[in-house]
């Protein structure tokens, strides 16, 4: 009887416990999945540069003198051949007329041996002196009007004056600056672009540029030249972007910083999934595919890694789902709900498919 008892009392416990185990809900890992579908891969190149004119030009003083009068400050519109100063030139016009009197007395001493010579009662070498002071004497009085000339200072090209460098009554020297002029009329925005980088842009690319005194715009740049050589000190290559008519009208000066991005080296419809979904085991990298609510282990060949994604290049297929994230917290064959879509990869979801069941 003993015995009895105590097989009826096993027997019920064991009941007990499997009505708890078929009581007790079955156990899933909720996860975040990804559909893998083609993308594009690419990196952002960021840049920053500054608005400066296609051309500076430093306008030099061609002769000595003192400033006589200045016609133009900064901010001046010119003109070609504007004149924006001149220099004292009484100095000048005094030193013309004197080489002119000496110019006609060489001639008149050419002329008059020229004709002895001729009926042979002057030496060769006497006529070949008188011959060569008169064409001296002629080159000394172009000098002098040269320098006459010169004391005039025009604008070489139409542009806006930038600096102002002399006032009225002080000595320049010759070839030393005297105004800056920009050629406003072509103002680019200019970028120091790595190697690296250089390699993926070309001519007649556009760039989407901010300028930091008016970061709410946007502008599209174009690129219209690319040097032909690295700079020796910092091994950059200079890159000139036009800018829109439109950002000048609202405001864009020389000088402005302008930040801009790019989409380089880009790879089109190549399958990737997030960097998040791979982990490596002994260097081999992994993904868990998802089918029929459970986890099955991929081992993936990958590519390069852009902007969060990194290509698949063998082991998976398009529309294969993966574990969007922490992979190495899970196991081969673990029963898993999905409970949230990686943001770009679920536009479309076929619900009789077995990974969708469990989505929310």
């Amino acid at each position: 009887m003993v015995v009895f008892g105590i097989l009826i009392i096993g027997f019920g416990a064991s009941c007990r416990s499997d009505s708890l185990a078929d009581s007790r809900p079955s156990q899933s890992i909720a996860v975040a999945a990804y559909r893998v579908t083609p993308r594009e891969l690419y990196r952002t190149l960021r840049l920053s540069g500054e608005v400066e004119p296609r051309a500076r030009v430093q306008i030099a003083a061609r002769t000595g003198g003192a400033v006589d009068s200045v016609y133009v400050d900064e901010g001046d519109r010119v003109e070609p051949g504007d004149v924006l100063a001149r220099l004292d030139k009484a100095e000048t016009e005094a030193e013309l007329e004197r080489a002119r009197a000496q110019l006609e007395l060489a001639k008149l001493d050419y002329e008059r041996l020229r004709d002895l010579r001729a009926r042979d009662i002057v030496a060769e070498a006497e006529y070949f002196a008188a011959r060569a002071a008169w064409h001296v004497a002629s080159s000394t009085e172009q000098v002098w009007k040269v320098r006459l000339e010169n004391s005039v200072i025009a604008a070489p090209r139409a542009g806006l004056i930038t600096a102002r460098y002399v006032e009225p009554g002080e000595a320049v020297q010759t070839r030393a600056p005297v105004f800056e002029l920009i050629a406003d009329d072509d103002i680019r925005a200019r970028f120091r672009v790595s190697e690296i980088d250089a390699v993926h842009i070309r001519e007649g690319e556009t760039l989407t540029a901010t300028f930091d005194a008016m970061p709410d715009c946007c502008f599209d740049l174009t690129i219209v030249r690319i040097a032909p050589a690295m700079r020796q000190g910092d091994r950059l290559l200079r890159v000139d972007t036009r800018i829109p008519e439109r950002a000048i009208q609202d405001g864009v000066r020389v000088g402005f910083m302008v930040r801009a991005e790019a989409r380089i080296d880009r790879r089109a419809d190549v399958l990737a999934v997030p960097v998040a979904a791979v982990a490596r085991d002994r260097a081999e990298p992994y993904v868990f595919v998802i089918a029929d609510d459970q986890l099955y282990r991929k081992e993936v060949q990958l590519g390069v890694e852009r902007g969060g994604y990194i290509e698949v290049q063998a082991g998976l297929s398009a529309n294969d789902v993966v574990v969007a994230s922490n992979p190495r917290e899970l196991r081969e064959e673990q029963s898993v709900r999905i409970v949230r879509w990686d943001s770009d990869s679920e536009a479309t979801v076929d619900e009789n498919s077995p990974t969708s069941r469990g989505k929310t």
